[in-house]
């Protein structure tokens, strides 16, 4: 039992982490164990290789300004641990973190009587979502987050979801979830309930697979497609678009967020016409136009202009140099690069040689981190070089071309560290 958050926190990091499953037996007999709190929660379950994160928050805000309590599960953090578990944007505070925790460790010698082994770092942190969400009395909806995959997600014993949504996908964790897209798509459509909608993004070569899946399980399904935009206009400062006839404006940046608002758009109102929920259309604008997500394409400083990207993908690197190629215009890009070491760092260096003429190869404090030694040969740039993390401070990045563009990328874990270095 932990009277300080921080040990807390430190021994449920130390909690094994992802490994193959073949079932969810192990977290079904954990919810069982803690009286199934999963439930009693009207669910909005969100899969995808990238966007989860910010479709959720859109979500989360419509439906807030609409009148509706809301409770949030997504991973990783940017900024603080608690920001996995957030009630009304608020994140979990530190005494109900250490009280549902701790009423957690409490049963595990009870847990193990019944030959119910302690759960991963993952499955304790889904099962205290579960159970601090199921105590919040006037909570109307809960959004929560897959991990990685679908199917075999922790999440997925999760049984009759109101609504079920998967965002963008591309490769990303093939270990885990197959070596192909398709087989990947397959993996994320394994949060598929029987007669329950489905809000997805539409993705050329994949269509075939959304359709057997969802006729597997008689699953109503909604397309976002790009034929529904009329424009999208991305800049510096907000991102404008119009879909199906009505204009929105966002703050965060890049045409990857018009596709992922447009999802949450019409996520909800697919639910309004469920007669779940009853949406105004100007709160709407507005709900979407407030919504912030740290670390996803944020500028963090704008003189010098510093912004950072947690994008740590191929998918997610397409779209962000889609936005620099969009934005720079005569300004110096320099990034600074450091990457998991078991993420496709080839073909997402490859891709930020089109629009760097600087690059940066760095590391961050994580076991994952592959060395900045083992990333500089991808590069085809001329100007490229090493600096470690301890080189990376604004007094020296003051001292660059006051007409640079300064981006951080490659990893939400070195996001969060150069954030929080920064802004020290």
């Amino acid at each position: 039992m932990f009277d300080n958050v921080i040990e807390l926190i430190n021994y449920i990091e130390n909690l094994k982490k992802l490994k193959k499953k073949t079932n969810l037996n192990h977290m079904q007999s954990l919810c069982d164990f803690f009286s199934n709190p999963e439930k009693d929660l009207k669910i909005i379950h969100v899969a995808g290789t990238n966007g989860k994160g910010s479709v959720s928050s859109y979500i989360e805000n419509i439906l807030r300004e609409n009148g509706y309590n809301v409770g949030k599960f997504t991973s990783p953090y940017v900024l603080v641990f608690n920001e996995r578990i957030a009630y009304n944007g608020v994140n979990i505070s530190d005494q109900d973190l250490l009280k549902y925790g701790n009423y957690i460790i409490s049963k595990f010698e009870e847990m193990e009587k019944l030959e119910i082994y302690k759960p991963s770092f993952f499955e304790f942190m889904t099962l205290l979502a579960f159970l601090y969400f199921s105590k919040q009395k006037d909570l109307d909806y809960a959004i929560i987050e897959v991990g990685i995959g679908g199917l075999l997600d922790v999440t997925n014993i999760i049984e009759k979801p109101v609504l079920t949504i998967t965002t963008s996908i591309s490769l990303d964790h093939q270990n885990v979830l197959g070596e192909t897209i398709e087989e990947i798509a397959r993996q994320k459509l394994g949060i598929l309930k029987e007669g329950v909608p489905h809000i997805a993004l539409f993705q050329e070569g994949l269509e075939n697979i959304f359709y057997e899946e969802a006729l597997k399980k008689n699953v109503p399904l909604f397309f976002v497609r790009k034929e529904d935009f009329k424009e999208i206009k991305v800049s510096l400062e907000v991102t404008e678009f119009e879909y199906l006839a009505n204009s929105y404006k966002v703050k965060l940046l890049g045409y990857h967020q018009a596709y992922n608002a447009a999802l949450a758009i019409l996520a909800t109102k697919t639910m309004e016409e469920k007669g779940l929920i009853s949406l105004d259309k100007a709160k709407v604008q507005k709900s979407l136009e407030q919504t912030y997500w740290p670390g996803r394409l944020e500028i963090i400083s704008e003189n010098p202009l510093i912004l950072v990207d947690g994008a740590h993908n191929i998918g997610g690197i397409e779209s962000l140099v889609n936005f620099i190629k969009e934005v720079k215009g005569d300004k110096k890009v320099i990034v600074y690069f450091a990457v998991s070491s078991n993420k496709a760092k080839d073909q997402m260096i490859l891709k930020l040689d089109e629009v760097a003429d600087e690059i940066v190869f760095s590391e961050f404090h994580y076991q994952r981190s592959d060395q900045a030694i083992n990333l500089i040969d991808y590069s085809h740039l001329k100007n490229k070089r090493i600096a470690s993390f301890e080189e990376i401070e604004l007094k020296k990045i003051n001292n660059t071309d006051p007409n640079s563009l300064i981006l951080f990328t490659g990893s939400l874990y070195y996001v969060s560290e150069v954030i929080k270095k920064l802004k020290a």
